[in-house]
């Protein structure tokens, strides 16, 4: 019992140590900060002291720098696997708990991290932004009137509308971490995986986009824009609420979780489990 509580902790290190996962939370939320402070607008009304609402800024700022900070994910366990081969622990484990079970275990350790880094990281943007500059979070509704917003913020349900936000942008991250752990079945080397979700996020937002065949609710680029809000309307999904397009988000992600796993069995039953030195 107690080998199985220490090996139990030393896995959890691996892919939720509170150190990383700290660490990567505070500097994903930094790269919000930094996408602000690189706006004109922002810059502009800061000089002459003028504050509106973090959501407008949010909303307007180009999002480059946190994009790139999409980098850090891979600090969490979307690199266990690759860990695992090159230290050529992956056949240890899969004895232990068959390749099913191994694949299914590094998916989810992969969405639940990544679900509470993208989640947690906007939540403490939110929070640190307005009581620094002392804003509330959204504008009223004045201000709101001219802007692409929630359907529940336009309805002054402002607690269901953070809390939307925040489970989109933590599915966001979900979805990159997913596809990071895929490449890293063709290429298990944790150095390089740091550099795939920003090639990812290039294809999502420059040539996945060109791609007319390709529906709107299907293209990441849009469904999980943190720059402007785009409604279900317009990405051709009619009146779908707000909670629906979520709803719909977690069916799409789970569908990409399964093929992911399908691919994982399919990698560790051909070629996967051996690594390490021996290998190169």
């Amino acid at each position: 019992m107690v080998l199985m509580r220490k090996r139990m902790a030393w896995e959890g290190s691996r892919w939720l140590s509170p150190a990383v996962f700290v660490a990567v939370t505070l500097l994903y939320a930094l790269t919000f900060f930094l996408d602000i402070f690189s706006s004109p607008i922002f810059i502009d009304d800061f000089q002459g002291n003028y504050a509106v609402a973090t959501y407008y800024y949010f909303s307007y700022s180009d999002k480059l720098i946190s994009n790139v900070g999409l980098c850090l994910v891979a600090f969490l366990g979307v690199a266990n696997y690759a860990q695992d081969y090159e230290e050529g622990a992956v056949y240890m484990r899969i004895q232990r708990m068959g390749k099913g079970r191994y694949a299914g275990m590094r998916i989810a350790q992969t969405c639940i991290s990544a679900f509470l880094a993208g989640s947690l990281s906007l939540l403490l943007f939110y929070a640190l932004f307005g009581c620094l500059f002392h804003m509330q979070a959204f504008p009223d509704e004045k201000t709101l009137a001219g802007m692409s917003a929630p359907d529940m913020l336009l309805a002054g349900n402002r607690a269901g509308t953070m809390a939307f936000l925040a489970i989109r942008a933590g599915l966001r991250i979900v979805c990159m971490n997913l596809l990071v752990l895929a490449v890293s079945l063709v290429i298990p080397k944790r150095r390089m995986l740091v550099a795939v979700p920003l090639v990812l996020w290039y294809l999502m937002h420059y040539v996945m986009a060109e791609q007319e065949w390709i529906p709107d609710w299907l293209q990441p680029n849009l469904v999980f824009n943190l720059n402007v809000y785009i409604s279900p309307e317009h990405l051709g999904l009619g009146r779908l609420s707000d909670w629906g397009m979520i709803g719909l988000i977690v069916g799409i992600l789970t569908a990409l979780a399964f093929i992911v796993w399908l691919l994982f069995c399919l990698r560790l039953r051909k070629n996967g489990i051996f690594g390490g030195d021996q290998s190169e």
